[in-house]
């Protein structure tokens, strides 16, 4: 298991990406895995069933505890300003996007691969952002490890 954590983002916001080795979404130790990484007490993992769409889920009050490994809402973005949520996205050769504003009221995970890009899920999901009255100037945008067309 292998963690790389993201260097320099506000006190209160953990992130991190897993290598390969770590295991998948069918992984039976996934859950438990990420916790002990975490290491936050109290926190609920939260993923979403990923189709390279443009949909994005907002983890809200109403809707936490719904979310469970058998329950997984069908989305490319997880979006939240709930306290001690895990927004979860799992990528391969995709690009893993972080958003969070400056005073870490809010955060969101987006799988964007090339359909989910095309479709703007990006612009879609700062949206979200603007909604709530966070200013373009207070969101932080962290880009993950991706994989490109290789260029002859």
């Amino acid at each position: 298991m292998q963690k790389i954590t993201i260097p320099n983002l506000l006190n209160n916001i953990i992130a991190f990406q897993t290598t390969a080795n770590f295991g998948d979404i069918k992984s039976k130790n996934l859950n438990q895995n990420l916790l002990q990484l975490i290491n936050k007490p109290n926190c609920k993992i939260c993923f979403v069933n990923q189709i390279h769409g443009d949909t994005i889920f907002e983890i809200n009050a109403e809707n936490i505890n719904k979310i469970t490994p058998n329950f997984l809402p069908t989305a490319d973005a997880i979006f939240t300003n709930q306290n001690n949520i895990a927004c979860c996205i799992m990528t391969a050769d995709c690009l893993p996007v972080l958003l969070f504003d400056s005073n870490a009221k809010f955060i969101a995970a987006l799988h964007c691969g090339w359909k989910s890009l095309h479709k703007n899920i990006i612009s879609k999901t700062l949206q979200k952002f603007f909604a709530n009255n966070i200013f373009a100037t207070d969101i932080f945008v962290w880009l993950g490890a991706c994989i490109q067309q290789c260029l002859h």
